[in-house]
C-alpha cells in the first residue's frame, strides 16, 4: 500500500513547537509518518482482536504520536474504536491495538465491514498517516470451507466428504483448519447422528469418512444434513450441505389376472423390499383400488373403465410415503371363443410401398374358424369416455370381405397420403398407423377383435447418436456412440459415413454451394447396430464457411445395409466453452479380480484430477486415487478388490480449489463398469402331462436354483388361469394407446424401472446376470461401452460456506456518495460528443476541467477508482473499477462499483436523422439508396464515410419497406469487423449489429392532409363521408387526388369504410388536437 504523505508547512510555530519537534527556528515541515500497510494483521483472540502494524517517522529524534482504529459498518455505523499511545522513530515500531470487536462465524461480517486507522502526531491537527483496510485481508487465519461428495448416502457403509479450506481473497490453501463435521443429530455416533474429525493439509484438503450404521427396514426421513465446522485459531466457519438417504425401498404389486367384470372379486398380491432390497417384513400395508377420477373405491357396481390399484406403506407427514400399483380394467365381457390373426408382408413400410394384409382366425382349442365377415378399419382417434361409457373413436378407410378357401382374407392399405404427410412433417422419422380388424364368425356369429399398427418410414434405416447430451466441448475428441437399426427396431449392421460440418445442412438453400465438411469418418456397426466414432484430434473453435466463429457442430450421417437399404440423419451439438472432464473406462466388462483402468482426459491443461469408484447399488465410495495429468491427459489403475462387484461409477472431478464449487458440476465427469454378479433365480416348470380332462387333477414338477445352478430353497405362488382371459386381456389392452392408462396384460411381479434401458436387447440387468467368468465379445463389449458411457456429470454435492461477495451491493452507499457527483457530468460528456472517456488520462482531464480533481473520488478503502470503457452490444460502457480489499490493480477481488452505459450510436444516429430530414425538407422525397445518401450527406458538407463504428470499419446502411415506413438500418459488423455477405445470408454472424433504424413515414404527410380535409369537411357540411364515393368527393373538392396516390410498390390504395361503436357521456370530435 502506498500510503500519502502528509506534508504540512507551518505558517506560524511557537518557540515551544519548534523545541518540541526538534527543527530550526522559523518555518519547519512536519515529520511524515509510514504505516506498512501490507504487514498490517488483526489477530484474533476469545473476545476481542487485536490490530498491529508497524510505524515509522522520517525524524531524528523519539515522536510522540496516537494511533486510532475504528471498525465500520457497511452502513458507516460503529461497530468498535480503540486507541494506544506510540513512540516513533526512523527505526520501524510494531503497534498493536487491542479491539473489543470478533467477527461473527463466516466471512459476512469480515468482508463487509472496514477498519481504518490513523496515524496524529502529538499537538498535531491533523493526521501523520491514515488508511482503509479491510478485516478480510488481515485476519491470518482467515479462510472458507468448500465441499464435495455424494449427493445419497446409504446406511450400512462409509460416507466419504472432502473438504477444502482456502483463503478467500486469493484461494491459496490453509493448513491446519481443524474440522467436525456431523450427519444428522450434533451427537457423536449416536443412532440419530454421526460425527468425523479431521484436519487439512498443506494443500488445503481434508477427507472425513463417516461410518454410517446399518437400519433394517427403510428410512423415514427422505433427507439428512450435513454439517462441517471449522476452527484455525479464534476463527471459525462452517457449511451445511442437505443430502439425499439412497431409498431404494419398493413395492411390487400383482393381481390375478389384469381385466375383471364388476361383480368379481380382485385378488392382490404386494412384495414388500426395504432399501437393501431384502424382504421388509411385518408392515401395516393398505390396498386401495382408484377410480379414473381418482377417488378410492371398493364397490362391485363400479363403471367400466381402467382403474389403478395400489398397495402402499404410509406413516404421518413426516415420513415416507412408499407405494407400487398398476392398472386393471373393469369390462363386461364374454370370453373370447377364438382369436383375430393380422400378419403384414412388411415390418414397415417406405415412400411408394402399400401393406398387404392377411387376416385369420383360429379358435381357442387351436382350430381355424372356417367362414367369417372381415371387416379392417382406419383408427385415426379411440378414446374410452368414462362418463358416458363408451368408445368414442374416429374411423378412416374401411375394407370389408369374406375367409377365403384357405380361411383367410387379404387386403392392400393404400398408404399414400400417410407416406406425402410424413414427408412434409421433417422432425419425424417414422409413423405408426392405427388398425382394426374383426372378424364375425358365420357360425356363432360373435365378433372378436384385433387393433395393430402399420409403420411407415422415410428411411429404411435408423440412426441414432447416444450420450451426447447435446453438447461437445471444445478441447476434448469428439466421441459418438452410433446406433443403427431398421425401421422396425431390428439391429441392423450397415457401414455409417459420418461427416461434421459447422453449418446446419437443412438451413443450406439450392443456391449457396454446398457445404464442406472439416472432419470425416467410416465406421461399420456390429450386429448388435452399435458402432463408436472416436475422432484423433481435440474439437477447437471452428468457423463456418464465411470464416465466422460458430457455437454449434453438425453431424451428419449416411449409412448403407450391405444389401442397399440406405438411411440419413443429422445432429446438431452446442459447443462448451466451459473445462470439462472425460473419464474412459479401458474395459466396460470387467471378470471377478480385474483392476479397474481409465483413461482421463481434460478440456485445458489440468494439474490435479480425483477419481472415485462408487459402487451404485449402495451408493459407497469403494475406492479413491489422486491422479497426475500429462498436459490434458492420464490414466488411472485401481488395484483388485473384493468389493468391486456389481455396476461401478467412475467419477472424476478437478482438484484445483480454484474452481468455484457450482461452477465444479460441469466439471464432473463419469462412466461406468460393470463386474458380473448373478442374482436371478433360475426356475424350472415341467408339467406332467399337457392335456387334462376337466376335473382331473394336474401335476407340475418345480425347481429352483441359485444363480451357480445349485438347488435352493424358495418361496414360490402359483396361479391358473383361463387362456380366453389372457387373449382377452391383450385384446382389451391393444385398445389404449395412452402410456398412463393403458394396463399391463402380462401377470406376475414387473421389473424394477432401472433394468428398462437396453440396446439391441441387452440391458444392464443381463450384463450384472451374464456368468462372471465367461469370454466377453468384441461386439457385446461395444454394447457395453454405449450403455455405460456418459458425457454427464457425477451425483456429487458440492456447497461453500459463504455466498458470492457482491462488493458492489455491499458498499453501495459509499460508491454512490463518491461517484454520484461525476456521472452526470459524464452523461452530458457523451451527449456532447458520443464518447465516454476512453481511459483514466482522458477521465481525469474531462474532470480536471470541471473543477474535480478524480484522485480525491475514493472507493471504500481510500484508493481511487479506474475508469475502463468497453462496448456490449449496441452499447458503450464506462466501468468505475475498484482495486478492491487489497488495493492491488488486476488481482482477483477488483470489481466494478458502478457502470454507464448509452448507444454507441446515439451521437450519429442524431446527425443521420439531421441529414435525412434535411434532404426532405429540401426535395420532398426520401432517401432509398446509398447513392441518395451519399448526396445528402455530401449536401450537409459530411461524408458517409465518417460514419464509422467503435472498431473502425465504416456501417452499412440498408434501405428497406417496413409497414408505413421506409427505413434506414444501420449495421455495424461488430469485434470481428466482417459482415455478413447479404441480408438474405443464412449463415449467423453472431456479432453484426443493428445500432439505428431511422423511420420515414412514406404516407405522414399526406394522412395528415387528408385528416385536414376531412376536418374541414366535416366542419362545413357537419357530415362524415360513409361511402367510397363520399370519400373521393371530399378528397377532390381539397385538390388531392386519391386515383393517383400509390404506395411503395405501385399499388393503388384501397378505402376501408368501417363504423366503430363508442359510449362517452360527453361527446367531442377531436383532429389532431382541434375541436368542434
Amino acid at each position: 500500500m502506498r500510503t500519502g504523505i502528509l506534508r504540512v508547512v507551518l505558517l506560524c510555530l511557537c518557540a515551544s513547537s519548534a523545541s518540541l519537534l526538534g527543527y530550526g527556528e522559523g518555518r519547519a515541515a512536519a515529520p511524515s509518518v509510514h504505516a506498512n500497510e501490507p504487514g498490517a494483521r488483526l489477530d484474533l483472540k476469545d473476545e476481542t482482536s487485536v490490530f498491529s502494524i508497524d510505524l515509522s517517522a522520517n525524524a531524528p529524534q523519539i515522536l510522540s504520536a496516537t494511533l486510532s482504529v475504528k471498525v465500520m459498518a457497511p452502513d458507516d455505523k460503529l461497530l468498535a474504536e480503540a486507541s494506544i499511545a506510540v513512540r516513533l522513530s526512523s527505526t520501524p515500531t510494531r503497534a498493536e491495538v487491542p479491539i473489543r470487536w470478533v467477527p461473527d462465524t463466516g466471512l459476512d461480517h469480515v468482508s463487509s465491514s472496514r477498519l481504518f486507522y490513523e496515524v496524529r502526531l502529538e499537538a498535531a491537527s491533523s493526521a501523520a498517516a491514515s488508511g482503509i483496510l479491510s478485516p478480510c485481508a488481515l485476519i491470518p487465519d482467515l479462510f472458507e470451507l468448500r465441499f464435495m461428495g455424494l449427493d445419497a448416502i446409504g446406511l450400512g457403509h462409509s460416507y466419504v466428504a472432502r473438504v477444502w479450506a482456502t483463503r478467500p481473497d486469493s484461494d491459496k490453501p490453509v493448513q491446519g483448519v481443524s474440522l467436525t463435521a456431523f450427519i444428522g443429530d450434533d451427537e457423536q455416533d449416536t443412532p440419530k447422528g454421526t460425527k468425523a474429525r479431521a484436519r487439512t493439509n498443506a494443500r488445503g484438503q481434508a477427507q472425513l469418512t463417516f461410518q454410517l450404521p446399518e437400519l433394517a427396514g427403510a428410512r423415514e426421513d427422505q433427507e439428512v444434513d450435513l454439517e462441517i465446522r471449522g476452527t484455525r485459531g479464534y476463527f471459525h466457519n462452517s457449511l451445511t450441505s442437505t443430502l439425499h438417504f439412497w431409498r431404494r425401498a419398493a413395492i411390487l404389486l400383482s393381481t390375478d389376472k389384469p381385466l375383471y367384470q364388476p361383480d368379481q372379486t380382485l385378488h392382490m398380491r404386494a412384495l414388500v423390499l426395504d432399501d437393501q432390497r431384502h424382504a421388509w417384513s411385518k408392515q401395516p400395508v393398505r390396498f386401495a383400488v382408484h377410480g379414473p377420477d381418482a377417488t378410492v373405491v371398493f364397490s362391485a357396481d363400479e363403471k367400466l373403465g381402467n382403474y389403478r390399484v395400489s398397495a402402499d406403506i404410509a406413516g404421518d407427514a413426516d415420513s415416507r410415503d412408499l407405494e407400487g400399483g398398476q392398472f386393471v380394467r373393469i369390462s363386461r365381457y364374454e370370453l373370447p371363443t377364438f382369436t383375430v390373426n393380422v400378419v403384414t408382408d412388411k415390418p414397415f413400410y417406405l415412400q411408394g410401398q402399400n401393406a398387404d394384409l392377411t387376416v385369420s382366425a383360429s379358435y381357442m382349442f387351436g382350430k381355424p374358424v372356417l367362414r367369417g365377415r372381415v371387416r379392417i378399419v382406419r383408427e385415426t382417434s379411440r378414446q374410452w369416455n368414462y362418463s358416458d361409457q363408451k368408445w368414442e373413436t374416429e374411423q378412416g378407410q374401411v375394407q370389408e370381405g369374406e375367409l377365403d378357401a384357405k380361411n383367410e382374407f387379404h387386403a392392400t392399405l393404400d398408404l399414400s397420403k400417410d407416406h406425402a404427410d410424413l414427408r412434409d412433417t421433417d422432425w419425424k422419422r417414422f409413423e405408426d398407423l392405427r388398425y382394426a380388424a374383426y372378424v364375425t364368425d358365420s357360425s356363432s356369429r360373435r365378433t372378436q377383435e384385433r387393433h395393430f399398427d402399420v409403420r411407415i418410414s422415410r428411411d429404411a434405416v435408423h440412426l441414432y447418436v447416444l450420450n451426447t447430451g447435446g453438447v461437445l466441448p471444445v478441447g476434448l475428441r469428439p466421441v459418438f456412440y452410433i446406433s443403427s437399426s431398421l425401421a422396425d427396431g431390428t439391429p441392423a449392421t450397415v457401414d455409417v459415413l459420418v461427416k461434421l460440418y459447422t453449418q446446419d445442412l437443412a438451413g443450406a438453400g439450392s443456391s449457396k454451394p454446398a457445404a464442406q465438411p472439416f472432419a470425416t469418418a467410416q465406421v461399420r456397426t456390429n450386429r448388435y447396430g452399435i458402432a463408436r466414432v472416436r475422432s484423433s484430434e481435440p474439437l477447437r473453435n471452428q468457423r463456418n464457411d464465411e470464416n465466422k466463429r460458430t457455437d454449434r457442430i453438425y453431424v451428419a450421417l449416411e449409412a448403407k445395409s450391405p444389401d442397399g437399404r440406405t438411411g440419413r440423419h443429422l445432429e446438431s451439438y452446442s459447443l462448451q466453452e466451459e473445462p470439462a472432464l472425460r473419464i474412459t473406462p479401458v474395459k466396460a466388462i470387467l471378470k471377478p479380480g480385474d483392476p479397474i483402468e481409465a483413461e482421463v482426459e481434460s478440456s485445458v491443461p489440468q494439474v490435479r484430477v480425483g477419481v472415485e469408484v462408487i459402487q451404485t447399488e449402495t451408493q459407497a465410495i469403494l475406492a479413491s486415487q489422486e491422479l497426475k495429468l500429462s498436459h490434458t491427459s492420464g490414466r488411472v489403475t485401481f488395484p483388485v478388490n473384493e468389493q468391486f462387484t456389481g455396476r461401478l461409477l467412475l467419477a472424476a472431478y478437478p482438484l484445483n480449489v480454484e474452481v468455484e464449487p457450482y461452477a465444479m458440476y460441469s466439471r464432473t465427469a463419469s462412466a461406468s463398469v460393470v463386474v458380473p454378479k448373478p442374482s436371478n433365480l433360475q426356475l424350472d416348470v415341467k408339467p406332467v402331462r399337457t392335456t387334462y380332462r376337466p376335473g382331473e387333477a394336474a401335476t407340475v414338477n418345480l425347481s429352483v436354483r441359485d444363480p451357480e445352478g445349485d438347488p435352493v430353497e424358495g418361496v414360490l405362488g402359483l396361479l391358473v388361469y383361463d387362456q380366453a382371459v389372457e387373449e382377452l386381456a391383450r385384446t382389451e389392452a391393444s385398445l389404449f394407446t395412452d402410456g398412463y392408462e393403458r394396463f399391463d396384460p402380462r401377470l406376475g411381479f414387473r421389473s424394477l424401472d432401472e433394468e428398462s434401458d437396453s440396446i439391441g436387447g441387452v440391458s444392464v440387468g443381463k450384463l450384472l446376470n451374464r456368468q462372471p467368468d465367461a469370454a466377453v465379445p468384441q461386439d457385446l463389449e461395444l454394447v457395453a461401452e454405449a450403455l455405460l458411457f456418459s458425457q454427464g456429470g457425477a451425483p456429487f454435492r458440492m456447497e461453500s460456506s459463504d455466498n458470492p461477495r457482491y462488493l458492489d451491493q455491499v458498499f453501495q452507499k459509499q460508491i454512490h456518495s463518491a461517484l454520484d457527483p461525476v456521472t452526470k457530468l459524464l452523461q452530458e460528456h457523451f451527449a456532447d460528443t458520443g464518447h465516454f472517456p476512453a481511459d483514466d488520462v482522458e477521465y481525469a482531464t474531462l474532470l480536471r476541467e470541471k473543477g474535480i480533481d478524480a484522485s480525491h473520488l475514493m472507493d471504500p478503502w481510500g484508493r481511487p477508482y479506474h475508469v475502463r470503457r468497453t462496448y456490449e452490444w449496441v452499447n458503450e460502457v464506462l466501468e468505475f473499477r475498484s482495486e478492491g480489499p487489497d488495493k492491488i490493480l488486476s488481482s482477483s477481488d477488483d470489481y466494478t462499483a458502478l457502470s454507464l452505459s448509452r448507444p454507441f450510436f446515439e451521437h450519429e444516429a442524431q446527425r443521420l436523422r439531421g441529414i435525412v430530414d434535411s434532404y426532405h425538407a429540401r426535395m420532398g422525397s426520401y432517401i432509398r439508396d446509398q447513392a441518395t445518401l451519399e448526396t445528402a450527406c455530401a449536401q450537409e458538407h459530411t461524408s458517409l464515410s465518417t460514419f464509422i463504428d467503435p472498431w473502425g470499419t465504416p456501417y452499412h446502411f440498408l434501405f428497406e419497406v417496413v409497414r408505413e415506413n421506409y427505413t434506414i438500418k444501420v449495421v455495424s459488423a461488430g469485434p470481428d469487423r466482417r459482415f455478413r455477405s447479404g441480408s438474405n445470408d443464412p449463415t449467423d454472424d453472431w456479432d453484426d449489429l443493428v445500432v439505428s433504424v431511422q423511420n420515414m413515414p412514406y404516407f405522414g404527410e399526406m394522412a395528415q392532409r387528408i385528416s385536414d380535409a376531412l376536418f374541414e369537411s366535416a366542419k362545413t357540411s357537419a357530415h362524415f363521408p360513409e361511402t367510397e364515393e363520399e370519400f373521393r368527393k371530399g378528397m377532390a373538392d381539397h385538390g388531392i387526388d386519391w386515383d393517383a396516390l400509390r404506395d411503395p410498390w405501385g399499388r393503388q390504395y384501397r378505402i376501408v369504410p368501417t363504423v366503430e361503436t363508442g359510449y362517452s357521456d360527453k361527446i367531442a370530435l377531436r383532429a389532431y388536437g382541434q375541436n368542434i
